[in-house]
């Protein structure tokens, strides 16, 4: 209730520092697509840094009915869980914990194809994996993952064990002995 979520929208929730290399102009070119097809959606951003243009993105797009730009916030797992659709279209990333952290509390996550995120991704299994700075290839993810409820749902029932399998602490520790021990 806090984020004003609400069960007749299709509420997105972006977590991510206010920066153009995270990609959110292309999230909101995205909603731009959107709206024209889901009146009902709603997307919160959320994050530290300057929002400044973003907001004028917002205004300049029309979409300030739609959009909500919050600061940082100290619950962003359950902001994550309460929403419908995690979207993460960062251009800029080594290891995004985001991501980890969108499919640990069985988000349903669609990401930018940078960095690490096939390894962190199963690529509709545990969430959609889009390419970078394509607004459109995010507004096609969003559309298929509403027009396959079943999928969907199976992805946020993936995610949690996909994590708790593949991201451990003792794995963490594991590899981290054997990059030291390769270097010494």
């Amino acid at each position: 209730s806090d984020l004003q979520f609400s069960g007749d929208k299709l509420n997105i929730v972006c977590v991510a520092r206010y920066s153009k290399a995270k990609g959110q102009n292309y999230l909101l070119l995205a909603l731009n697509e959107l709206v024209k097809t889901i009146p009902n959606i709603s997307l919160t951003l959320m994050g530290p840094g300057d929002s400044e243009w973003l907001i004028e993105l917002v205004k300049e797009l029309g979409l300030g009915q739609y959009v909500r730009i919050l600061p940082s916030r100290n619950d962003i797992p359950a902001c994550i869980a309460a929403a419908d659709m995690i979207i993460h279209p960062s251009l800029a990333d080594s290891f995004s914990q985001l991501l980890i952290e969108a499919q640990a509390v069985g988000g349903l996550l669609i990401a930018s194809d940078i960095a690490a995120a096939r390894e962190q991704i199963i690529d509709r299994v545990t969430g959609v994996i889009v390419p970078p700075r394509d607004s459109m290839a995010i507004a096609e993810a969003v559309r298929f993952l509403i027009s396959n409820p079943e999928l969907a749902k199976s992805m946020r029932q993936n995610s949690g064990g996909h994590v708790r399998e593949k991201f451990t602490w003792q794995r963490m520790v594991r590899e981290e002995i054997d990059c030291l021990s390769r270097v010494i």
